[in-house]
């Protein structure tokens, strides 16, 4: 027998049988990982099995290829703080769904792993402005830790750090308000919080989900035809949904 134990967050359920189901977890040693956990109809189950809850995860199998299954026992529940916030639980589900969907079964990340656990942390504990910036934030490391490095500390022209104000689509890197002007048209914005001017307008969240979703689908699922995942694009259209508000309210 094959078994090993790790530190996991849940990605996703899906029912199997009458009374069981197959779980994806996340894990700190042994990457994406999915296994058959039984018994899943009691109450103490359901409550475990939610998407984003930390759990101690101990899996085994007679071969290493097999699904195999877990026992799961729980360190900290995550969902449960966001029932009463959809714009927390959209967040929540489009980090998990990321995970989920891009990257590659049994490979630890673990960049993508701590990142992860930070993101969830400052998801409970911080109001949209705070934890809106880290999300977008943990989408730029999640596409350097995949292959795909953002680089956004100067401007790719004229190495200045100061006046960025966007970002080329060919190569990621950052171009000055200056050095873009005459190609503002074919560049993707630079929401200012990503720089050294910091926030200050609620439409720079929803130019940084732009901002990621287009290197998302060009280096990401694009890669192999999928596309952005539901929740995902349901946190943007959330988002904008919030911008237009914030707007008409001023």
């Amino acid at each position: 027998m094959i078994n090993w134990e790790d530190e996991a967050v849940i990605l996703r359920v899906t029912p199997y049988g009458e009374n069981s189901a197959v779980v994806n977890i996340f894990t700190e040693k042994n990457g994406k990982h999915a296994g058959l956990v039984r018994g899943t109809k009691t109450v103490a189950m359901r409550s475990l099995l939610q998407m984003g809850n930390r759990v101690k995860a101990s899996w085994r199998a007679r071969l290493s290829e097999h699904l195999g299954t877990f026992k799961l026992e729980p360190i900290k529940s995550i969902a449960t703080h966001f029932f009463d916030d959809p714009l927390k639980l959209l967040g929540l589900a489009s980090a998990v769904a990321i995970i989920d969907q891009a990257l590659p079964d049994r490979e630890p990340i673990s960049e993508v792993w701590h990142g992860l656990l930070v993101l969830l942390e400052t998801i409970t504990d911080y109001d949209e402005y705070v934890w809106l910036a880290a999300y977008i934030r943990w989408e730029i490391g999640f596409l350097g830790e995949t292959g795909f490095k953002l680089g956004l500390d100067k401007c790719v022209v004229t190495g200045e750090v100061e006046g960025l104000s966007f970002v080329s689509p060919k190569s990621g890197c950052s171009v000055s308000e200056i050095a873009g002007q005459q190609y503002k048209d074919k560049l993707l914005p630079l929401p200012s919080f990503l720089t050294s001017q910091g926030y200050k307008a609620p439409k720079e969240f929803v130019e940084g989900l732009q901002l990621t979703e287009y290197f998302f689908k060009r280096h990401v699922f694009g890669v192999y035809n999928k596309p952005i995942p539901s929740p995902r694009q349901r946190l943007f259209e959330r988002v904008e949904m919030l911008q237009s508000k914030q707007e008409a309210a001023k």
